[in-house]
């Protein structure tokens, strides 16, 4: 279970011509829960092989920080596999999430595809690794037919810190290349979903 808020600064010209205008704020959005199942712990000799779901609901849109009703509903394959007696995790992420958003009067529908895979090598408490993702989304406008929205590439670092009861981990993922939304065809980076530098950091602590 996890509270969602979103801190949003910007200013100046549009983003692609999706995001307009200028936002200083931050605000609370929302709740989510999730519910994880092993189906195969992995070892030196077998694949790792978990499912993940998710449920989220959201007021804020992270992307603008315009107010919304959103939910988002999110299946994940977790495959590892490890080496070296542990110290090597190879790790891959399959993703296939749902959501729907209702603003001004209109509802819009979403479907994304995510493929994330890192490789971390493990020294006692701390871990230290490379990590990547690519998504792939369509969408739904009010009234519309389906159509193709963005897809993006991002890679980067990833460092942690876990013991009995406390973990970290943070990730630093510049995008390297994406759709540009103001001509599908065009290659360059998408930074109307995502970020030009993704950097995500997370505490956890085991009751």
């Amino acid at each position: 279970m996890a509270l969602n808020a979103y801190r949003h600064d910007y200013s100046g010209d549009p983003v692609q011509d999706e995001i307009e205008g200028s936002r200083d704020s931050f605000k609370f959005s929302g709740i989510q829960a999730s519910l994880k199942k092993t189906l195969q712990p992995t070892t030196n000799d077998q694949l790792g092989l978990a499912l993940l779901g998710l449920i989220k609901y959201d007021s804020v849109d992270n992307m603008s920080g315009e107010s919304v009703k959103a939910w988002e509903f999110e299946g994940k394959l977790i495959v590892q596999k490890s080496a070296l007696d542990g110290r090597l995790q190879w790790l891959n992420n399959f993703q296939l999430k749902a959501e729907t958003a209702r603003a001004d009067g209109e509802r819009e529908y979403a479907v994304t595809t995510r493929i994330r895979t890192g490789v971390n090598a493990l020294n006692a408490n701390w871990h230290i690794g490379l990590e990547d993702f690519w998504d792939f989304e369509v969408l739904k406008p009010d009234g519309d037919e389906w159509e193709f929205d963005h897809w993006d590439l991002l890679a980067g670092l990833a460092i942690g810190y876990i013991n009995q009861q406390w973990s970290t981990r943070f990730t630093l993922m510049p995008q390297i290349v994406g759709s540009d939304e103001r001509d599908s065809s065009k290659t360059g980076r998408h930074l109307a979903d995502h970020e030009k530098v993704n950097a995500k950091l997370v505490i956890s602590y085991r009751l």
